[in-house]
Protein backbone atom coordinates (compact mmCIF):
# COMPACT_ATOMS: atom_id res chain seq x y z
CA UNK A 1 0.00 0.00 0.00
CA UNK A 2 1.38 3.37 -1.02
CA UNK A 3 1.15 6.73 0.62
CA UNK A 4 -1.71 8.74 -0.83
CA UNK A 5 -0.74 11.49 -3.24
CA UNK A 6 -3.61 13.87 -3.77
CA UNK A 7 -2.58 15.58 -6.99
CA UNK A 8 -5.59 17.76 -7.40
CA UNK A 9 -8.32 18.43 -4.92
CA UNK A 10 -10.63 21.17 -3.83
CA UNK A 11 -11.23 20.08 -0.27
CA UNK A 12 -12.95 22.46 2.05
CA UNK A 13 -13.09 25.67 0.11
CA UNK A 14 -16.52 27.16 0.56
CA UNK A 15 -18.88 29.03 2.80
CA UNK A 16 -22.65 29.09 2.87
CA UNK A 17 -25.66 31.04 4.00
CA UNK A 18 -29.14 29.66 4.48
CA UNK A 19 -30.01 30.09 0.81
CA UNK A 20 -26.80 30.43 -1.14
CA UNK A 21 -23.04 30.80 -1.29
CA UNK A 22 -22.02 34.46 -1.23
CA UNK A 23 -19.06 36.65 -0.22
CA UNK A 24 -20.48 37.28 3.26
CA UNK A 25 -20.17 33.66 4.34
CA UNK A 26 -16.76 32.92 2.83
CA UNK A 27 -14.37 31.42 5.44
CA UNK A 28 -12.00 34.00 6.89
CA UNK A 29 -8.43 33.79 8.14
CA UNK A 30 -8.44 32.37 11.65
CA UNK A 31 -11.49 30.12 11.22
CA UNK A 32 -11.06 26.39 11.81
CA UNK A 33 -13.01 23.19 12.37
CA UNK A 34 -12.15 19.69 13.61
CA UNK A 35 -13.55 16.76 11.62
CA UNK A 36 -13.35 13.07 12.48
CA UNK A 37 -12.32 10.44 9.97
CA UNK A 38 -15.11 7.91 9.63
CA UNK A 39 -15.88 4.70 7.74
CA UNK A 40 -14.49 5.04 4.21
CA UNK A 41 -17.08 2.57 2.82
CA UNK A 42 -19.81 5.19 3.28
CA UNK A 43 -22.01 5.80 0.25
CA UNK A 44 -21.59 9.11 -1.57
CA UNK A 45 -25.36 9.50 -2.13
CA UNK A 46 -24.57 10.97 -5.54
CA UNK A 47 -28.16 10.33 -6.65
CA UNK A 48 -29.82 12.15 -3.72
CA UNK A 49 -30.19 15.61 -5.23
CA UNK A 50 -32.69 18.45 -5.31
CA UNK A 51 -34.62 20.40 -2.70
CA UNK A 52 -35.94 18.98 0.57
CA UNK A 53 -33.81 15.81 0.44
CA UNK A 54 -32.26 13.83 3.30
CA UNK A 55 -28.74 12.38 3.49
CA UNK A 56 -28.71 9.73 6.20
CA UNK A 57 -25.32 8.80 7.70
CA UNK A 58 -26.67 7.63 11.05
CA UNK A 59 -25.15 4.13 10.75
CA UNK A 60 -21.56 5.17 10.06
CA UNK A 61 -18.87 4.15 12.52
CA UNK A 62 -16.06 6.51 13.41
CA UNK A 63 -12.64 5.97 14.93
CA UNK A 64 -13.10 8.43 17.76
CA UNK A 65 -10.82 11.28 18.73
CA UNK A 66 -7.75 9.23 17.85
CA UNK A 67 -8.36 9.85 14.16
CA UNK A 68 -9.36 13.41 13.28
CA UNK A 69 -8.12 16.27 11.12
CA UNK A 70 -8.32 20.01 11.62
CA UNK A 71 -9.09 22.43 8.81
CA UNK A 72 -7.62 25.90 9.20
CA UNK A 73 -7.99 29.10 7.19
CA UNK A 74 -4.59 30.79 7.24
CA UNK A 75 -2.75 33.72 5.69
CA UNK A 76 -0.61 32.91 2.66
CA UNK A 77 2.36 34.37 4.55
CA UNK A 78 2.03 31.53 7.08
CA UNK A 79 2.80 28.93 4.41
CA UNK A 80 6.07 27.91 2.74
CA UNK A 81 4.83 29.02 -0.69
CA UNK A 82 4.02 32.69 -0.26
CA UNK A 83 6.04 33.70 -3.33
CA UNK A 84 4.55 30.93 -5.49
CA UNK A 85 0.97 31.91 -4.67
CA UNK A 86 1.46 35.65 -4.29
CA UNK A 87 -1.87 36.32 -6.04
CA UNK A 88 -3.84 34.42 -3.39
CA UNK A 89 -5.66 36.10 -0.50
CA UNK A 90 -5.69 33.13 1.87
CA UNK A 91 -5.21 29.40 2.13
CA UNK A 92 -7.10 26.46 3.61
CA UNK A 93 -4.96 23.84 5.27
CA UNK A 94 -6.14 20.26 5.76
CA UNK A 95 -3.96 19.03 8.59
CA UNK A 96 -1.07 16.89 7.40
CA UNK A 97 -2.39 16.57 3.86
CA UNK A 98 -2.72 19.63 1.63
CA UNK A 99 -3.03 23.39 1.44
CA UNK A 100 -5.25 25.10 -1.14
CA UNK A 101 -4.75 28.73 -2.20
CA UNK A 102 -7.55 31.03 -3.39
CA UNK A 103 -8.99 34.51 -3.71
CA UNK A 104 -12.42 35.86 -2.76
CA UNK A 105 -14.06 39.02 -3.98
CA UNK A 106 -17.60 40.26 -4.50
CA UNK A 107 -17.98 38.29 -7.71
CA UNK A 108 -16.32 34.91 -7.36
CA UNK A 109 -14.07 32.53 -5.50
CA UNK A 110 -11.09 31.31 -7.57
CA UNK A 111 -8.35 28.82 -6.73
CA UNK A 112 -4.76 29.45 -7.78
CA UNK A 113 -3.61 25.91 -6.93
CA UNK A 114 -2.51 23.70 -4.05
CA UNK A 115 0.40 22.02 -2.31
CA UNK A 116 0.20 18.40 -1.23
CA UNK A 117 2.55 17.36 1.57
CA UNK A 118 4.16 13.95 1.12
CA UNK A 119 6.91 12.98 3.59
CA UNK A 120 8.29 10.35 1.19
CA UNK A 121 8.39 12.28 -2.11
CA UNK A 122 8.41 15.88 -0.92
CA UNK A 123 5.81 18.53 -1.69
CA UNK A 124 3.83 18.36 -4.90
CA UNK A 125 2.86 21.85 -6.09
CA UNK A 126 0.06 22.54 -8.58
CA UNK A 127 0.11 26.17 -9.68
CA UNK A 128 -2.70 27.23 -12.00
CA UNK A 129 -2.42 29.97 -14.58
CA UNK A 130 -3.88 33.43 -14.09
CA UNK A 131 -7.43 32.27 -14.83
CA UNK A 132 -7.28 29.73 -12.02
CA UNK A 133 -10.26 27.51 -11.26
CA UNK A 134 -13.58 29.17 -10.44
CA UNK A 135 -15.48 27.53 -7.59
CA UNK A 136 -18.36 30.02 -7.37
CA UNK A 137 -19.66 33.05 -9.21
CA UNK A 138 -21.62 34.79 -6.47
CA UNK A 139 -24.36 34.31 -5.59
CA UNK A 140 -24.27 30.53 -6.06
CA UNK A 141 -27.62 28.83 -5.44
CA UNK A 142 -29.22 25.41 -5.63
CA UNK A 143 -28.81 23.96 -9.16
CA UNK A 144 -26.22 26.57 -10.18
CA UNK A 145 -23.13 25.06 -11.83
CA UNK A 146 -19.83 25.97 -13.47
CA UNK A 147 -18.08 23.87 -16.13
CA UNK A 148 -14.56 24.89 -17.07
CA UNK A 149 -11.03 23.97 -18.02
CA UNK A 150 -7.81 24.50 -16.10
CA UNK A 151 -4.14 24.73 -16.98
CA UNK A 152 -0.95 25.35 -15.10
CA UNK A 153 2.23 23.69 -13.93
CA UNK A 154 3.16 20.87 -11.60
CA UNK A 155 6.34 20.89 -9.52
CA UNK A 156 7.67 17.70 -7.93
CA UNK A 157 10.84 15.73 -7.27
CA UNK A 158 11.76 12.31 -8.66
CA UNK A 159 14.78 10.49 -7.24
CA UNK A 160 15.89 13.79 -5.74
CA UNK A 161 15.70 15.68 -9.05
CA UNK A 162 13.19 18.58 -9.23
CA UNK A 163 10.84 18.76 -12.22
CA UNK A 164 8.41 21.37 -13.51
CA UNK A 165 5.85 20.24 -16.06
CA UNK A 166 2.34 20.99 -17.32
CA UNK A 167 -0.98 20.19 -15.67
CA UNK A 168 -4.25 20.46 -17.62
CA UNK A 169 -7.81 19.33 -17.08
CA UNK A 170 -11.48 20.13 -16.69
CA UNK A 171 -13.89 20.52 -13.81
CA UNK A 172 -17.54 20.83 -12.82
CA UNK A 173 -18.93 22.49 -9.69
CA UNK A 174 -22.59 22.46 -8.68
CA UNK A 175 -24.87 23.00 -5.71
CA UNK A 176 -26.84 19.80 -6.22
CA UNK A 177 -28.88 19.47 -3.02
CA UNK A 178 -30.54 21.20 -0.10
CA UNK A 179 -32.05 19.47 2.90
CA UNK A 180 -31.33 17.47 6.06
CA UNK A 181 -28.03 15.80 7.00
CA UNK A 182 -28.19 13.09 9.67
CA UNK A 183 -24.99 12.22 11.53
CA UNK A 184 -25.54 9.69 14.29
CA UNK A 185 -28.50 9.16 16.56
CA UNK A 186 -28.39 12.64 18.10
CA UNK A 187 -27.11 14.89 15.30
CA UNK A 188 -29.43 16.24 12.62
CA UNK A 189 -28.81 19.36 10.55
CA UNK A 190 -31.92 20.61 8.78
CA UNK A 191 -30.65 23.55 6.71
CA UNK A 192 -27.79 22.07 4.68
CA UNK A 193 -26.51 22.79 1.17
CA UNK A 194 -24.41 20.23 -0.68
CA UNK A 195 -21.63 21.35 -3.01
CA UNK A 196 -20.35 18.89 -5.61
CA UNK A 197 -17.09 19.06 -7.55
CA UNK A 198 -15.53 16.74 -10.13
CA UNK A 199 -11.95 17.29 -11.37
CA UNK A 200 -10.05 15.45 -14.09
CA UNK A 201 -6.40 16.51 -14.28
CA UNK A 202 -3.55 15.22 -16.45
CA UNK A 203 0.08 15.76 -15.40
CA UNK A 204 2.75 15.36 -18.05
CA UNK A 205 5.79 13.40 -16.85
CA UNK A 206 9.00 14.64 -18.55
CA UNK A 207 10.85 11.39 -17.84
CA UNK A 208 11.49 8.96 -20.72
CA UNK A 209 9.65 5.68 -20.33
CA UNK A 210 7.20 6.91 -17.68
CA UNK A 211 3.62 7.55 -18.90
CA UNK A 212 1.67 10.63 -17.97
CA UNK A 213 -0.54 10.52 -14.89
CA UNK A 214 -4.22 11.33 -14.50
CA UNK A 215 -6.19 12.18 -11.36
CA UNK A 216 -9.98 11.87 -11.21
CA UNK A 217 -11.44 13.44 -8.09
CA UNK A 218 -15.08 13.60 -6.98
CA UNK A 219 -16.12 15.41 -3.83
CA UNK A 220 -19.26 16.31 -1.91
CA UNK A 221 -19.18 18.99 0.80
CA UNK A 222 -22.06 19.68 3.20
CA UNK A 223 -22.55 23.14 4.73
CA UNK A 224 -24.69 24.47 7.58
CA UNK A 225 -23.86 28.15 7.99
CA UNK A 226 -25.40 28.23 11.47
CA UNK A 227 -22.58 25.90 12.53
CA UNK A 228 -19.56 26.99 10.46
CA UNK A 229 -18.43 28.64 7.23
CA UNK A 230 -16.43 25.44 6.67
CA UNK A 231 -18.04 22.11 5.73
CA UNK A 232 -19.39 19.90 8.50
CA UNK A 233 -19.16 16.72 6.40
CA UNK A 234 -17.20 15.73 3.29
CA UNK A 235 -17.11 12.65 1.07
CA UNK A 236 -14.12 12.59 -1.29
CA UNK A 237 -12.85 9.91 -3.68
CA UNK A 238 -9.69 9.94 -5.80
CA UNK A 239 -8.30 7.74 -8.57
CA UNK A 240 -4.73 8.54 -9.59
CA UNK A 241 -2.62 6.45 -11.93
CA UNK A 242 -0.73 6.13 -15.18
CA UNK A 243 -2.60 6.66 -18.44
CA UNK A 244 -2.85 3.79 -20.92
CA UNK A 245 -1.13 1.11 -18.84
CA UNK A 246 -2.20 -1.93 -16.82
CA UNK A 247 -0.20 -0.74 -13.81
CA UNK A 248 -2.43 -0.52 -10.71
CA UNK A 249 -3.31 3.06 -9.76
CA UNK A 250 -1.02 4.88 -7.38
CA UNK A 251 -4.12 5.87 -5.41
CA UNK A 252 -7.69 4.65 -5.39
CA UNK A 253 -9.41 5.63 -2.16
CA UNK A 254 -12.23 7.37 -0.35
CA UNK A 255 -11.88 9.83 2.54
CA UNK A 256 -14.92 10.68 4.69
CA UNK A 257 -14.79 13.42 7.35
CA UNK A 258 -17.52 14.35 9.83
CA UNK A 259 -18.00 17.06 12.42
CA UNK A 260 -19.56 14.59 14.83
CA UNK A 261 -17.68 11.86 16.63
CA UNK A 262 -19.34 8.54 17.47
CA UNK A 263 -21.66 8.62 14.48
CA UNK A 264 -22.67 4.98 14.84
CA UNK A 265 -25.99 4.12 16.43
CA UNK A 266 -24.35 1.05 18.02
CA UNK A 267 -23.72 1.24 21.77
CA UNK A 268 -19.97 1.25 22.36
CA UNK A 269 -18.73 -0.20 25.63
CA UNK A 270 -14.96 -0.19 25.90
CA UNK A 271 -13.04 -3.46 25.69
CA UNK A 272 -10.61 -2.25 28.33
CA UNK A 273 -8.55 -5.44 28.53
CA UNK A 274 -7.62 -5.88 24.86
CA UNK A 275 -3.89 -5.93 24.03
CA UNK A 276 -1.83 -5.80 20.84
CA UNK A 277 1.88 -6.69 20.70
CA UNK A 278 4.62 -6.25 19.67
CA UNK A 279 4.12 -2.57 19.11
CA UNK A 280 5.93 -1.21 17.10
CA UNK A 281 5.80 -4.21 14.75
CA UNK A 282 7.16 -5.16 11.37
CA UNK A 283 5.75 -8.66 10.87
CA UNK A 284 3.27 -10.51 13.09
CA UNK A 285 0.98 -8.64 15.49
CA UNK A 286 -0.75 -10.54 18.29
CA UNK A 287 -4.18 -9.50 19.53
CA UNK A 288 -5.44 -10.78 22.90
CA UNK A 289 -8.84 -10.23 24.49
CA UNK A 290 -8.53 -10.93 28.18
CA UNK A 291 -12.16 -10.39 29.12
CA UNK A 292 -15.04 -12.77 28.37
CA UNK A 293 -15.22 -11.99 24.63
CA UNK A 294 -14.14 -15.04 22.69
CA UNK A 295 -14.92 -13.78 19.18
CA UNK A 296 -14.33 -10.30 17.82
CA UNK A 297 -13.91 -8.60 14.46
CA UNK A 298 -10.53 -6.92 14.03
CA UNK A 299 -9.87 -4.15 11.48
CA UNK A 300 -6.62 -2.31 10.86
CA UNK A 301 -7.29 1.21 9.60
CA UNK A 302 -4.85 3.67 8.02
CA UNK A 303 -4.69 7.41 8.61
CA UNK A 304 -7.22 8.05 5.83
CA UNK A 305 -9.84 5.86 7.50
CA UNK A 306 -9.45 2.96 5.06
CA UNK A 307 -9.59 -0.62 6.30
CA UNK A 308 -6.38 -2.27 5.07
CA UNK A 309 -6.51 -5.63 6.91
CA UNK A 310 -9.20 -7.62 8.70
CA UNK A 311 -9.37 -10.80 10.77
CA UNK A 312 -11.46 -12.54 13.46
CA UNK A 313 -10.32 -13.65 16.90
CA UNK A 314 -10.73 -17.25 18.02
CA UNK A 315 -10.85 -17.97 21.74
CA UNK A 316 -10.00 -14.33 22.32
CA UNK A 317 -6.81 -14.34 20.24
CA UNK A 318 -5.69 -13.46 16.70
CA UNK A 319 -2.54 -12.87 14.69
CA UNK A 320 -2.18 -10.41 11.81
CA UNK A 321 0.73 -10.18 9.37
CA UNK A 322 1.45 -6.46 8.78
CA UNK A 323 4.60 -6.89 6.71
CA UNK A 324 2.79 -5.69 3.55
CA UNK A 325 1.89 -2.33 5.10
CA UNK A 326 3.88 0.87 4.69
CA UNK A 327 5.69 2.23 7.71
CA UNK A 328 3.53 4.51 9.80
CA UNK A 329 0.76 4.74 12.37
CA UNK A 330 -2.40 2.66 12.09
CA UNK A 331 -5.48 2.05 14.24
CA UNK A 332 -6.61 -1.41 15.31
CA UNK A 333 -10.36 -1.51 15.79
CA UNK A 334 -11.68 -4.48 17.81
CA UNK A 335 -15.46 -5.01 17.97
CA UNK A 336 -17.33 -7.73 19.86
CA UNK A 337 -21.11 -7.50 20.17
CA UNK A 338 -21.77 -4.05 21.69
CA UNK A 339 -18.20 -3.59 22.95
CA UNK A 340 -15.27 -2.05 21.17
CA UNK A 341 -11.68 -0.88 21.50
CA UNK A 342 -9.42 1.20 19.29
CA UNK A 343 -5.67 0.83 19.73
CA UNK A 344 -2.78 2.60 18.03
CA UNK A 345 -0.29 0.43 16.13
CA UNK A 346 3.05 1.56 14.71
CA UNK A 347 4.43 -0.39 11.75
CA UNK A 348 8.17 0.01 11.32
Amino acid sequence: MKKNILLFSTLLLSGISTAQFNPDNAPQIGESIQLYVIDSTAASYHDIVGDGVTWDYTNLEDYGSQLSKSINVIAVSETDYESTFNLSDKAIELEGELTTYFTDDANARISQGLVFNDPELGDLVIKLDNNGEEYYNYPFNLNDEIIGTISGEAQFSYNGVPFTTTATGNYLTRVDGRGTLKLGVNSEYTDVLRYKMIDTVTIEVPIPGIPNYRAIHEQYEYYDFSVSNLPIFTHSSLWFGQIGTSVPPRNDYTLVLSLDSKTSSISKEELTASNIYPNPANNIVNIDLTDNSSTAQVSIVDAMGRVVLTTTTENGKAQVNVSSLDKGTYFVKIAADDKFATKTLVVK
